[in-house]
C-alpha cells in the first residue's frame, strides 16, 4: 500500500540521510510522489549541517552512516536547537524493542525498518498529510515506476547492479575472514533484499546471516551466496 496522492505532503520539507545511493533514491522517489520538497545527505555530518541550515518537517536518518550515526546526528542537533525540531524517523535493517528504546532515547520520534513499510509510514505521516489520500496495492519498485521516477526496466537493472556489487563485496570479506566487516555487509545486503519482498530471497538471506553468526566454514556461506545470486537473477528477470 503506497501513497499515490501527489499533494499528500505538499509544502513539507524532508531530509533523507543514508550512505547508500539506492536507499536515498527509493525514499526520495516515494516522498517526491507525495509532493514533498526533498534534501539528501550521504553521511551523518552532511545531515547535521543541513539540519542546522534550515527547518525541516521530517528527517529520515539511517542509523549506520559514516562520520556520524543517525543517533549522533539527532542528539547533537537537539542539544544545539537551531530550529524547531522536525519529526525524526530512524531507518534501520535492525529493529527490535531494545534498539527502539535506544533510538527513542537519542531523540527519534519514530522507528522504521528497511525497506520502507508503507502502512507504518502512513500512520507516522497522518498529522503531516493533506486530507485526500489514495492508495494502491503494489510492490516498491513497481510503485517507483508507476509515479514516473524511472522505467521499471531501468529500476530493476539498477537494483540488480547494486545487489551484485554488495554480493561481490561480501565474497571479498568472506575470503578475508573479517567477521566484523562481514556482519556489516550482510546487514546492508539484507536491507536491499527486503525491497524485493521475495520469500525465497529473504529465506536465503536469513540462512546466510545465521551461518555467518555461527562462524560456519566459508565454503558453506559461499554456496548460500551463490544460491542467493541465482535466485535474485531469476526473480528480477520476470
Amino acid at each position: 500500500m503506497y501513497p499515490q496522492d501527489s499533494n499528500t505532503l505538499k509544502g513539507k520539507r524532508i531530509l533523507i540521510a543514508d550512505d547508500m545511493d539506492f536507499n536515498r533514491y527509493v525514499c526520495t522517489a516515494v516522498f517526491n510522489g507525495m509532493g514533498a520538497e526533498i534534501d539528501q545527505a550521504e553521511d551523518g555530518l552532511i545531515a547535521l549541517n543541513l539540519l542546522r541550515s534550515a527547518p525541516y518537517d521530517i528527517a529520515i536518518l539511517d542509523i549506520s552512516m559514516p562520520k556520524m550515526t543517525g543517533s549522533e546526528v539527532v542528539e547533537c542537533y537537539l542539544k544545539e536547537k537551531h530550529h524547531s525540531a522536525p519529526d525524526f524517523i530512524s531507518l534501520s535493517a535492525y529493529n527490535h524493542p531494545k534498539l527502539e528504546i535506544e533510538y527513542r532515547a537519542a531523540g527519534f520520534n519514530y522507528c522504521l525498518e528497511k525497506p520502507l513499510d508503507p502502512d507504518k509510514l502512513k500512520t507516522i505521516l497522518k498529522h503531516h498529510q493533506s486530507p485526500a489520500t489514495n492508495h494502491t496495492d503494489t510492490g516498491l519498485i513497481d510503485y517507483l515506476s508507476s509515479i514516473g521516477a524511472k522505467s521499471l526496466e531501468v529500476l530493476k537493472k539498477e537494483y540488480r547492479h547494486l545487489l551484485n556489487e554488495v554480493i561481490k563485496h561480501l565474497r571479498v570479506v568472506l575470503i578475508k575472514e573479517d567477521i566484523s566487516e562481514q556482519a556489516a555487509v550482510i546487514h546492508k545486503l539484507a536491507g536491499l533484499c527486503w525491497i524485493q519482498q521475495s520469500e525465497s530471497i529473504n529465506e536465503l538471506m536469513e540462512m546466510i546471516s545465521i551461518e555467518s553468526k555461527k562462524d560456519a566454514p566459508k565454503e558453506v556461506i559461499s554456496l548460500l551466496i551463490d544460491q542467493l545470486s541465482i535466485q535474485i537473477d531469476k526473480e528480477l528477470s520476470k
